[in-house]
């Protein structure tokens, strides 16, 4: 059957004859190839030069000119090309040219039709145009036109395929521009790509001419009607059936007879066509090879040309395993054809475990082991690609290495959860160089990783790993791009699947990392973000320890700001901390009252620097007015108050009229707080006796009488305040006679007493003391030269100099101490103002050194700068007229190096002391041991200054001579013991002057002297000894400490027990002695060393607890006559009391470690030391002292006054009392005998019920030992007469379980919940707590004995609500609703249980670590929790549901892998959630979902992945496939291409 013609071309009627078709060309001719793909080859080729030249050479591929166009012409049928079939002459050029050879006719229908010049017709019937189109008509050329008309659509079912279309238009695109090969080439003839291609390479409508084809005959009837193909009509069918069907189809019934006719033509056809024979499939046999035909096999599998069924016949053996991946590697072999050999390997290999004649297991566990072996090979072949980065064509390799794993992986050829694991492995322990490669295969595996919990989790650990190693990294330039693509890697994890970011255990060193790659614009991630940080929380085990510091509210965080307040004082960020903290200004303004008037802090700066705040926010518009006087109004029932602070500081705003006295005076009488009260003692509540202690320098006349009409009607005298007042004016002006002016001292009639009474001014009021120190700063002001006073003869003495202070040392040390005792740092700043502009060296020294050991104080009140600046002035104008002294010169230096902001000062004053060192001597060039004779036969009158002349003479030293004149010194010193101080500070000068030679050596032999000053027992004191030499420079006080550590600690066996008591004491009191018991004024000297001790003691913490604890465990033997009493004043003095306090405050478990639990573990009388040092420092201003009460008592008494300021202090104190009675705990103690510990449990239910939460942080504080240990009174539980002890956490855990209304044990129906909700409700509330803040005495290994009660109650609860949703299920429907709305309120009663069982679970997290039975236990509280998680109410509920989920993400994780399976058999079989695929990572059904049907019944089949091969065999068969098409019913069919399949 022949094609139809195009459209608009006429086909002529008459075939052409045969003959006269020219014949193919002889193999010798050379022939000009038109061999495009779109069949149009009935054309010529001819070259037509650029010049416009007519001679052009046709077919012969030679080029007359060098630059020439390829002419496509089409053969036209006009006057200058031969019709088809006709017998005109070949084509020849216009010159006569060499005429070209034509091509062949074809037989079949040749389309002609007229086309441009330069076009070229394509298979698609698109038209290219050429660059002959551009030429001119005067090129001797035509003009050329493109008048193409549009193709018709090709016939049904003849359309060639894409891909060949694509290849027709390239190849003709190729010919149009690329320049032709003239070789010589063989005739090849080809069939044109449109036309229909049937099986064994036939085409349809396409017939060469040989000559014996029916339509190269002509006759009559086809030279005028054309050739037509015949129809092949059966034998049977002589006409057509329409007569004999048509009368049937017009009955009734017609419909019917045609569909049974169509049904059982279809019958026919599937049971012709089915495929009915059995399975043939085999895979490719392995047969053994020689070297070269086996790579000879291998290079044809890489070679893509030879059909895989040819190289099916026989594979080499010997490929396998880690062989075959190389070779497939150095071949090249595509992927496809890789794949296929390795399932042929895979299949055989499988294969070979059940021809050996092993069982079913057996043969299937050795085929599960070799895949895993073959993963390993492949993972092995990965990695090792991988680590060769950066080798000769490292990047081909590793493509085809990643390319090959992955189709594998996704073929499923490998142990999936197995190359999974070792690529998160591979991802976690890869180096930051090599981490972009594992990212980008990453990429490849995201879906599968995220797909369950297993590898989830591990992803998002690995993530957070490596993004901190690279945010670590000191190059984060070079790691930016991957801390950018790890970021947007988590980011994404984050947002979609945000539970592999669920990892309590690891998630506190993450949490920061994970928080700061996340893009904070982005509300969606935020929220991710924070949900997960929850989740993290929730599921984070209560901590073991908080050191006394629970879950930070706003109040407990502003204090702990104040509490790190030192001398770098930003008042203007701390007020925005403080508002920005506590929302509630009167709040604030409550706690920072609290915090300056606690008796638990030390120093006046915190009232200076509250007092300062105030100031600032009342100036602002705030009424911290109102907020004081309610302060006031709560003093009375406020007990931990220090009043004289509260005093202190109104008086201080009272001063600066930022507190109104007019208002508090209204508010009083307003109150009638006064009425009934007959004297006010200083011992009364604050708001009243403020009245008395009120500052009245500012105050106008009218409100002095208002306050003095008050103060008389309640029966205080105003005459005994004034005749204190001038007592004390007589008081000071004794001590400085001449220093006041005369008119303004009392009278001597006013002068009570002869005699001033120098203790008296330790117990005036406020208002005297302020008064007193404002008396005193009007007089200091009065001693500052204004002008330059006239002389004789009205002469001006020019050198006294303007503005300068005449005070003197004496002067200045006695109202320093004044002004220091009563607290009123503000006038001592002015002070140290005025004594600034002194020209006395001494003067700006002790000046300097006030500032220094008041500079928290002066800090705070804003002067602590002001001072220093004023000195550095003075100093520098007084240097111009002098040599600066080096005391004032180190004095300044020590307050730079302590003042902040005083570098550049202390740099400048470092290099005026190191020129101070210098000897005078400058030009001596002789050593100084020249000179040593003469000195060391001096006597002991002009020692000293032999010594340095001696120093002075030379300038240097070497190693022995320092020795001698060390020991020579040292020898004179100690035999001069009896001598007053400043005779010593002229050996400790020495001594200096000896440093600067060699200062390394100078200090070992300091140390050396000093331990065996230790040993010597007729000696003074180390308090008299060793401050002389600290104040001359020539030792430290560390020094003196160290070596007294080394001889008590160290060497404590080698010296007797009375000579280590006197030492361990001495060195305290070296510490902190030097406080007079009485008033007396102080000298540079001894207020310099008074600083160095200050500075020890608050830059070596743990040395100066060491000291504490030495003296305190040494002090208990026999010591020196006093030294006994020493200890004793000490210990109870302010100073170690002070330093204790800041100690505890600022750092408790330095405190814990280095004194506490160190003399716990002491006999009684150092345990009682202690115990007396705790109560003095819980005194506070509460009225009961606690060493007077019993343990029972005490530990009521510590839950009711502990508070955020106290918590410390009572942490430590409970700790003394539970480890004094564990050490006194008696084992034949009486069951009714009330214990420390049940009073303990009883103040904590106590303090549960009134809402005081401090008990959590007391219990938190508890040691192991004590929480574990400690034996408590035996309760009487349900069920049991005999009764027994437990711990703390113990008895919370019975008492609660106790109060669980359900078990498994019992039936649902047996209770009402309702009527016992209310107390089970108020049990959880006071037992969880309980619990949560004793976990830290779980056992590491847990509790094995709770789990299984545990998981008891948690059954007994998933059984009553699984109980109430059937009864509410078989309801009848006009009870649905009423059902649905009592289930409701049924959950809701069960919830807060649930939420209690829960975190039960997360704290005894441990108590599956017992071996196999807790393993199951584990298993069953995990099908527990999943059966409440499918609930419809828990469902609901998304906080239950989310929690419940992550508790159990949580125990799964640590499921162990025979209960895990238990647990996925279970669930796998019972319930269809995707939770729970998630976590345990199992596929909904199986069979790789295929399933067969036997009886009506689906069953999963399994089929063998390995075994799906295409071209398993050479031949092919009917049925050849590994899954046999018998189990499809599959059924011949007849293809286009290759028949039957």
């Amino acid at each position: 059957m022949t094609s139809r013609p195009s459209v608009g071309i006429h086909r002529p009627h008459q075939r052409s004859t045969s003959g006269s078709v020219p014949r193919p060309p002889s193999s010798g001719a050379q022939q000009p190839q038109s061999t495009t793909a779109g069949g149009a080859s009935d054309r010529v080729i001819a070259d037509i030069p650029f010049d416009g030249s007519r001679s052009a050479t046709l077919g012969t591929g030679k080029s007359l000119a060098s630059h020439n166009l390829n002419i496509q012409l089409p053969v036209l049928g006009n006057g200058n090309s031969p019709e088809i079939g006709g017998g005109g002459p070949s084509l020849s050029t216009p010159n006569g040219g060499a005429p070209s050879l034509p091509k062949p006719a074809l037989r079949g229908r040749t389309r002609l039709q007229p086309k441009n010049l330069t076009s070229s017709l394509s298979a698609s019937g698109r038209v290219h145009l050429s660059a002959a189109e551009t030429s001119s008509p005067g090129d001797g050329t035509r003009a050329i036109r493109s008048q193409s008309p549009p193709p018709m659509p090709m016939r049904p079912g003849k359309q060639p395929p894409r891909q060949a279309r694509k290849s027709v238009m390239r190849s003709d695109a190729q010919v149009a521009t690329t320049k032709r090969d003239s070789r010589p080439k063989p005739y090849v003839l080809e069939a044109p790509p449109l036309a229909p291609h049937l099986r064994q390479d036939k085409y349809a409508d396409f017939f060469p001419w040989m000559g014996t084809h029916p339509e190269d005959i002509l006759t009559e009837q086809t030279t005028r009607q054309g050739f037509y193909d015949k129809t092949q009509v059966s034998q049977n069918e002589h006409t057509t059936a329409r007569p004999t069907l048509w009368p049937v189809f017009k009955r009734q019934s017609g419909i019917q007879v045609l569909s049974s006719l169509f049904v059982s033509v279809l019958e026919q056809r599937q049971s012709h066509g089915r495929i009915t024979a059995a399975s043939t499939f085999k895979p490719p046999p392995r047969v053994t090879l020689t070297d070269t035909k086996r790579e000879a096999w291998l290079r044809d599998l890489a070679n893509p040309s030879v059909p895989l069924r040819r190289l099916s016949r026989t594979i080499p053996h010997g490929i396998r395993g880690k062989v075959l991946l190389d070779q497939c590697l150095s071949k090249n072999i595509p992927t496809g054809r890789a794949i296929w050999l390795a399932r042929c390997v895979g299949a055989n290999e499988i294969r070979a475990f059940k021809r050996k004649g092993a069982g079913g297991a057996f043969a299937m566990g050795g085929e599960v082991k070799w895949i895993r072996d073959w993963t390993a090979f492949v993972e092995q072949f990965v990695d090792t690609i991988i680590g060769n980065c950066g080798e000769k064509d490292w990047r081909l390799k590793i493509s085809y290495a990643v390319r090959l794993s992955t189709h594998l992986f996704s073929e499923h050829l490998l142990d999936r959860e197995h190359y999974l694991d070792w690529f998160i492995t591979q991802l976690e322990l890869s180096s930051l160089e090599r981490l972009p490669m594992w990212l980008l295969i990453l990429q490849i595996y995201w879906q599968e990783l995220v797909q369950y919990r297993r590898h989830g989790r591990r992803l998002a650990e690995a993530l957070l790993k490596k993004l901190q190693v690279a945010s670590a990294t000191e190059d984060k330039e070079v790691f930016a791009p991957i801390i950018q693509r790890i970021s947007e890697l988590t980011t994404t994890l984050i947002t979609s699947n945000r539970e592999c970011f669920v990892i309590p255990r690891v998630w506190a060193d993450y949490r920061s990392t994970l928080e700061s790659s996340i893009d904070r614009t982005k509300s969606n991630i935020v929220t991710a973000f924070e949900n997960i940080s929850r989740r993290n929380d929730r599921l984070s085990p209560p901590t073991r320890r908080r050191s006394g510091k629970s879950a930070d509210t706003p109040k407990r965080q502003l204090i702990q700001v104040l509490d790190t307040v030192r001398t770098n004082i930003d008042i203007d960020n701390l007020s925005s901390i403080c508002l920005s903290t506590i929302g509630d200004r009167e709040a604030l303004v409550q706690v920072l009252l609290e915090w300056a008037s606690s008796p638990y802090r030390v120093g006046s700066s915190r009232v200076y620097l509250i007092v300062r705040l105030l100031r600032r926010w009342n100036r602002g518009g705030m009424d911290t007015d109102e907020f004081i006087l309610n302060f006031l109004a709560r003093s009375r029932r406020n007990i931990g108050i220090c009043s004289h602070n509260v005093y202190l500081l109104i008086a201080e705003l009272v001063r600066s009229k930022d507190f109104s006295v007019t208002r508090y005076l209204r508010w009083l009488i307003a109150r009638g707080a006064l009425g009934g009260y007959q004297n006010l003692d200083p011992d009364e509540a604050c708001d009243k006796r403020l009245l008395a202690e009120l500052a009245l320098g500012s105050l106008p006349p009218h409100v002095r009488n208002l306050r003095k009409m008050l103060l008389e009607g309640a029966g205080f005298s105003i005459q005994d305040e004034l005749r204190c007042f001038y007592h004390a004016k007589a008081t000071i002006s004794s001590l400085l006679p001449g220093f006041f002016d005369p008119t303004d001292l009392p009278e001597v009639n006013e002068q009570n007493s002869p005699e001033p009474d120098l203790n008296s001014l330790n117990f005036l009021s406020r208002t005297i003391k302020s008064e007193l120190s404002l008396w005193i700063r009007r007089q200091v002001d009065l001693h500052v030269v204004q002008g330059v006073p006239v002389g004789p003869n009205n002469w001006r003495d020019l050198t006294i100099e303007v503005g300068i202070s005449a005070i003197t040392a004496e002067q200045f040390t006695i109202i320093r101490h004044i002004l220091v005792d009563f607290e009123d740092f503000s006038i001592l700043a002015d002070v140290l103002k005025m004594a600034s502009s002194s020209d006395n060296s001494t003067v700006l020294a002790s000046v300097a050194d006030t500032v220094n050991y008041h500079l928290e104080t002066l800090a705070a009140i804003g002067a602590a700068n002001g001072c220093f600046e004023v000195l550095l002035e003075r100093h520098r104008s007084l240097k111009v007229r002098r040599a600066a002294e080096k005391f004032l010169l180190v004095s300044l230096f020590n307050l730079a190096s302590a003042i902040p902001g005083g570098g550049e000062s202390m740099q400048h004053l470092a290099g005026e002391l190191a020129k101070c060192d210098q000897r005078t001597a400058v030009a001596a060039c002789s050593p100084v041991s020249d000179h040593m004779t003469d000195v060391l036969q001096s006597t002991d009158a002009d020692f000293n200054e032999d010594i340095e002349r001696l120093l002075s003479s030379g300038t240097s030293m070497d190693k022995h001579t320092l020795a001698r004149l060390f020991e020579t010194v040292l020898s004179r010193m100690e035999s001069a013991w009896g001598d007053p101080e400043p005779q010593l500070l002229s050996f400790g000068l020495l001594l200096a002057r000896l440093r600067t030679f060699d200062e390394r050596n100078f200090d070992g032999l300091m140390s050396k002297w000093v331990s065996r000053l230790l040993l010597t027992t007729s000696r003074p004191t180390l308090s008299q000894t060793l401050p002389p030499l600290v104040n001359s420079g020539c030792v430290v006080l560390s020094t003196a400490v160290s070596c007294s550590a080394d001889l008590l600690d160290t060497n404590g066996h080698k010296v007797d027990e009375i000579t280590a008591a006197n030492v361990a004491v001495e060195t305290l009191e070296l510490l902190f002695g030097g406080e007079p018991d009485h008033f007396s004024p102080i000298d540079y000297d001894s207020y310099h060393f008074r600083l160095e001790q200050q500075r020890f003691v608050a830059e070596n913490p743990g040395e100066t607890l060491s000291v504490i604890r030495r003296a305190i465990e040494r002090g208990s033997t026999k010591t020196k006559a006093g030294h006994q009493d020493i200890l004793e004043n000490l210990l109870t003095g302010v100073s170690v009391t002070s330093a204790l306090r800041r100690y505890i405050v600022h750092d408790i478990v330095n405190t814990h470690t280095c004194l506490i639990l160190p003399l716990t573990k002491l006999p009684s009388d150092s345990s009682w030391r202690l115990k007396q040092i705790m109560d003095r420092l819980l005194e506070g201003s509460h009225s009961n002292d606690l060493s007077e009460m019993d343990p029972e008592v005490q530990v009521t008494k510590i839950l009711q006054i502990a508070d955020e300021f106290s918590l410390p202090f009572c942490q430590i104190k409970l700790q003394l009392i539970f480890n004094s009675e564990k050490s006194s705990a008696s084992t034949d103690r009486t069951i009714g005998q009330i214990t420390v510990t049940t009073s303990f449990f009883h103040a904590i239910s106590s303090a549960i019920q009134n809402q005081n939460f401090a008990w959590a942080d007391l219990v938190s504080a508890l040691d192991d030992d004590v929480a574990r240990y400690v034996s408590l009174t035996p309760f009487s539980f349900a069920q049991s007469e005999v009764p027994k002890s437990s711990q703390i956490r113990e008895h919370a855990e019975e008492q609660l379980l106790n109060s669980v209304p359900f078990s498994k044990s019992c039936p649902a129906t047996s209770f009402q919940l309702s009527q016992c909700q209310e107390s089970d409700e108020s049990s959880v509330l006071r037992f969880m707590p309980v619990i949560e803040n004793t976990s830290f005495s779980i056992p590491a290994t847990g509790v094995p004995t709770l789990a299984p009660i545990l998981v008891d109650k948690l059954n007994g609860l998933a059984q009553y609500i699984s109980f109430r949703d059937t009864d509410a299920s078989r309801a009848s429907p006009d009870d649905v609703c009423l059902q649905r709305q009592s289930g409701a309120e049924q959950f809701y009663e069960v919830r807060l249980w649930i939420i209690m069982f829960l975190r039960l679970v997360i704290i005894h997290r441990n108590m599956f670590q017992g071996g196999k039975t807790c393993s199951w236990d584990q298993a069953r509280l995990v099908i527990s929790i999943c059966a409440l998680l499918q609930n419809e109410h828990v469902q609901r509920d998304e906080l239950i549901l989310e929690y419940a989920f992550d508790v159990v993400t949580y125990l799964v994780d640590e499921l162990g892998e025979e209960a895990r399976a238990q647990c996925t058999k279970f669930l796998k079989d019972k319930t269809h959630e995707p939770r729970f695929r998630y976590l345990f990572g199992y596929q909904e059904g199986s069979g790789n979902g295929l399933h067969v049907v036997q009886r009506d019944k689906p069953i999963p089949f399994h089929f063998r992945r390995w075994e799906i091969l295409s071209e398993p065999t050479p031949n092919v068969g009917e049925n050849d496939t590994s899954l046999s098409l018998t189990l499809f019913r599959s059924r011949k069919s007849r293809s286009h291409r290759s028949g039957v399949r």
